[in-house]
């Protein structure tokens, strides 16, 4: 799902070593990513003849006795299976192993955007519109359930085999109105936050909304629009080159 990002530094965060197999079915690989609270492998699930590829996330070794990170991957999967989207990664299923949660999605090949920002590399629109397309429906469609993601950035855009993006991680989706502070304490990446979010006020799709444009203008113009910094009220970056009237003014409403 994270293709990559290999780092040594990862093992020890990973409760269960490459080749363990969970469930009697899903068989580790090596680690492709990592995040605050969970590591994801390569994996393949034996439970099928094609030896499907998967992704398999699993809570980090130093949360294994923490129950309310337990408690928080298991309600990822449980709201993930209302989410059936074409640009939304895929839970296969998820379960319990000596007493940690893990989730069973599909896996992404073809990196995440944050490949692209991390270069400083600067796409054109109809580029930049080619990849996010299929996540802005996709947000459109969280937002029509009463949910919102809340921790749109780079690193949870992973490109498909196709190419367009496809969104990933909801341990941080909320229930639009819903409780502001446990919004606020699983932010994780302010530099892609509304001001309001960070101000602490309950998620809304203007949040996530406000999270995909900056994703859009940093990668039109190669550049964070406010330089990696949490966003203030009032700040209006300039608009990336060769953008269309209709295209400034996505950016900025």
């Amino acid at each position: 799902m994270f293709p990559g990002s290999e780092s040594a530094a990862m093992e020890g965060a990973a409760p269960f070593a490459p080749g363990t197999l969970l469930a009697g079915r899903y068989r580790l690989g090596e680690i492709v990513g990592r995040g605050r609270t969970a590591v994801v492998h390569r994996g393949r699930d034996l439970g099928d003849d094609a030896g499907t590829r998967i992704a398999v996330k699993v809570l980090r070794r130093s949360l294994s006795d923490d129950a309310e990170e337990a408690a928080a991957l298991i309600a990822e999967a449980d709201r993930m299976r209302g989410f059936a989207h074409p640009a939304i990664a895929r839970l296969a299923a998820s379960g319990v192993e000596d007493g940690i949660p893990f989730l069973v999605l599909e896996m992404l090949e073809g990196g995440s955007l944050a490949e692209i920002t991390r270069a400083h590399r600067a796409l054109s629109p109809a580029q930049a519109a080619d990849l996010l397309c299929g996540a802005a429906d996709a947000v459109s469609f969280l937002h029509a359930l009463g949910w919102v993601h809340a921790d749109i950035k780079p690193g949870n855009l992973i490109r498909a085999r196709a190419g367009a993006a496809k969104l990933i991680d909801f341990g941080s989706a909320r229930r639009q109105g819903g409780d502001s502070t446990a919004a606020r304490a699983r932010i994780v990446t302010p530099a892609y936050a509304s001001p309001e979010l960070i101000a602490g006020a309950a998620p809304e799709p203007r949040d996530d909304v406000f999270a995909l444009a900056v994703v859009a203008s940093e990668l039109i113009a190669g550049r964070h629009p406010f330089n990696h910094r949490p966003a203030m009220e009032g700040d209006v970056p300039a608009p990336p080159p060769g953008l269309s009237r209709r295209g400034r003014a996505w950016l900025e409403a």
